[in-house]
């Protein structure tokens, strides 16, 4: 069985290859399942979840494992192959480590014109619990935000979490 060591956590899916063999003197029927060791994702198998080989024969099978983004560890699960008439068994575990992307993504929503405060989104779309995140301004007009987040008290953000920041401008 082959799978990547590791995936992105936003990739959506990767490919896991494998050969089933008949080593038999008849044609068998082999039925394709996987179990999850952990985590969320679905396979599909590409010929099919029921092949038919011929006594001899070998067929490379390429299963693809979907997720969801902001997931984290590892995600692990057993492929298993099943003669339809003696029920002979055959399994193979995979384990693709899911890479640790830490990613904050800020959106305007209302812009920051005289008179009228300015609105911002920060949003976490990494899989990481983001910590200690200091909202600071660059350029010469002094702004504060609301909620009051500064190096005094920082932004914390789990996966997926977004917060609505108001910027007022002080001049």
């Amino acid at each position: 069985l082959t799978a990547p060591n590791s995936t992105n956590h936003d990739a959506g899916s990767f490919p896991v290859t494998f050969f089933v063999n008949n080593t038999g003197i008849e044609t068998i029927n082999v039925s394709l399942s996987y179990v999850r060791l952990n985590n969320n994702f679905n396979m599909t198998f590409s010929p099919n979840t029921v092949l038919n080989l011929l006594a001899g024969e070998s067929r490379s099978i390429t299963a693809t494992v979907t997720f969801p983004r902001g997931q984290s560890g590892f995600l692990s699960g057993n492929v298993t192959a099943t003669e339809s008439i003696t029920s002979d068994t055959k399994s193979a575990v995979f384990s693709v480590l899911i890479n640790d992307t830490p990613s904050l993504l800020l959106q305007e929503i209302t812009s920051l014109t005289y008179g009228r405060q300015g609105v911002v989104n920060v949003t976490n779309n990494g899989n990481t619990v983001l910590t200690n995140v200091h909202l600071v301004n660059s350029g010469s007009v002094a702004v504060s935000f609301n909620p009051n987040y500064s190096p005094s008290f920082p932004l914390s953000l789990v996966v997926g979490e977004s917060k609505l920041i108001n910027v007022t401008s002080t001049f």
